[in-house]
C-alpha cells in the first residue's frame, strides 16, 4: 500500500525518530507555487512521486528513519501520484487531485431491498463532490435527510470526534466530505425514497424497497 498526505507546515518539528508524527491531510489544494510538504506512507521498499505525470524522483524507505518519505514540492494544480515499488516492480499507487468547490451530493446504498421485519438495516454512503465528481476532503456542508416510506432513520454519522450535534435527527454536517446514514426497516412493505439536500449543492435521491 501507499498513501499520500500533504501539509503546508515545513518548519522543523523536533527530532525525527520512529515515534515522530506529522499532521497531514490527503488534499492537493494550495496556493500556486507554495512549497508543500508531501509525505508518502508505505509498506513497500521505495516510492516514486509524480506531479502532473512528471516524475519528482524515487526515494527509498530505508533512508527515512521515521518511515515517512518526504518531498518539498511547489504546488501546481492537477494530480499528485505516488507509485510504490518492490524490487523495482510497481505494486501500489495513490492519487491526490486538486478539487473544485462543493457542487453536488453523491450517494450510494449498500442494499437493493430490506425485509419488513423491523430489524433489517441499510447504509447510505454520502460524499460531497465538485462538478467532476471528486470528493472534497474539506467539505463540511450540513446535509438534510428526508424519507418517504416505511423505514426509520437511526442516525447520521460524520465520524467527527468533536461533533456534538444530535446523532438521531435528520440534519448533520459532513466531515472530510463524507457522511454515513443508517436506516432500519419497519414492519410494512413499500417503496422508499430518501432525499438528501444541502444549501447550494445539487441534491441526491436514493430509492429502494422494503419487502415482506
Amino acid at each position: 500500500m501507499v498513501f499520500l498526505g500533504t501539509s503546508d507546515r515545513l518548519a522543523d518539528r523536533g527530532p525525527v525518530n520512529l515515534w515522530s508524527h506529522k499532521r497531514v491531510d490527503p488534499v492537493w489544494n494550495y496556493k500556486e507555487g507554495q512549497i508543500i510538504s508531501v509525505n508518502a506512507f508505505s509498506n513497500c521498499e521505495e516510492v516514486e512521486l509524480y506531479l502532473n505525470n512528471k516524475s519528482l524522483g524515487t526515494r527509498k524507505m530505508k533512508d527515512f528513519q521515521n518511515r515517512t518519505i518526504t518531498w518539498e514540492v511547489p504546488f501546481e494544480k492537477g494530480m499528485l501520484m505516488a507509485i510504490a515499488k518492490n524490487n523495482g516492480e510497481e505494486v501500489a499507487e495513490y492519487k491526490l487531485i486538486t478539487t473544485g468547490s462543493p457542487a453536488r451530493i453523491i450517494a450510494e446504498i449498500d442494499r437493493k431491498s430490506l425485509k419488513a421485519d423491523r430489524q433489517d438495516l441499510a447504509h447510505i454512503f454520502l460524499k460531497i463532490c465538485d462538478e467532476a465528481g471528486n470528493t472534497i476532503y474539506t467539505a463540511e456542508n450540513e446535509i438534510t435527510c428526508e424519507i418517504t416510506g416505511p423505514v426509520k432513520l437511526l442516525g447520521m454519522e460524520d465520524s467527527n470526534p468533536s461533533n456534538i450535534e444530535d446523532y438521531k435527527d435528520n440534519r448533520q454536517h459532513a466531515f472530510h466530505g463524507k457522511l454515513l446514514i443508517y436506516l432500519q426497516s419497519a414492519d410494512k412493505s413499500g417503496h422508499i425514497t430518501v432525499r438528501l439536500s444541502s444549501d447550494g449543492l445539487q441534491g441526491a435521491t436514493v430509492d429502494f424497497d422494503v419487502l415482506q
